[in-house]
Parts: structure tokens; C-alpha cells; sequence
């Protein structure tokens, strides 16, 4: 990994008032427009977002909201591909605890249809 145009940045006093040394950030990334990030990132996010989801509408749903979430977060935050795959997880895993029910239908749909019960594994 090489590492090109670092610059200081005095770090954000952590909220007991402890001063922390200064921290190093690259000089690109707090110059980066919202626009640049979601061109290097957007297809990294979706292939995320489809891997942890198995349907891609729901998946470019979630890396929109989560790039809206970005923009109105922007002035905080320091890494926006970690921020953006966290909030893509998150997002993700939300999803898919409030929608359980209906992916075990969609499973038991397939199931019925191949001729078995949904629950029944496949006599070899």
C-alpha cells in the first residue's frame, strides 16, 4: 500500500477533553467530492449490499440511503468507504431482520414449487 500527500490534521478532541497526538490523513481525502466517492465506490457497495442481501433492488435501495445518509453526514465523517460499507451492513442487516418473513416465504414458494416441503432437505 503506498501512501502519497499525507498531511496533519490536528484529531477531534475525544469527549472526555484528553487531547489525542495528531493523526494522519491523507491531503485527497478531505479535499474528495461526495460525487467522486460515489463513483469509486457505488459498485464495490452494491456487490456488498447484493451478496449480504440476494435481491438486487433491494440492494441498490440500500447504497442509495446509505450515500443520502452520507451527504448529511459529510463534514463528520473521515473515511467514507468504512462509513459506507458499515452503514450498507447495517442497512442490510436491518432490512433483513424486518423483512424475515418475507424471504421464509419466498423459500417456501420455491420449495413447493420444486415438489417437497419447504423444511425438508433433498433425499440423495
Amino acid at each position: 500500500m503506498e501512501i502519497r500527500n499525507i498531511q496533519t490534521v490536528p484529531a477531534r478532541q475525544p469527549e472526555s477533553g484528553r487531547t489525542r497526538p495528531f493523526s494522519f490523513r491523507p491531503a485527497m481525502e478531505s479535499t474528495t467530492s461526495l460525487v467522486a466517492v460515489f463513483e469509486a465506490e457505488e459498485g464495490s457497495l452494491l456487490r456488498f449490499a447484493y451478496g449480504l442481501t440476494k435481491r438486487r433492488e433491494v440492494a441498490e435501495d440500500l447504497v442509495q440511503d446509505a450515500f443520502l445518509r452520507l451527504h448529511a453526514h459529510w463534514a463528520e465523517v473521515e473515511n467514507a468507504r468504512a462509513w459506507l460499507f458499515r452503514c450498507v451492513r447495517n442497512l442490510a442487516l436491518n432490512h433483513l431482520r424486518d423483512h424475515a418473513r418475507e424471504v421464509d416465504e419466498e423459500a417456501g414458494k420455491g420449495a413447493a414449487s420444486a415438489g417437497r416441503a419447504p423444511d425438508s432437505r433433498p433425499s440423495w
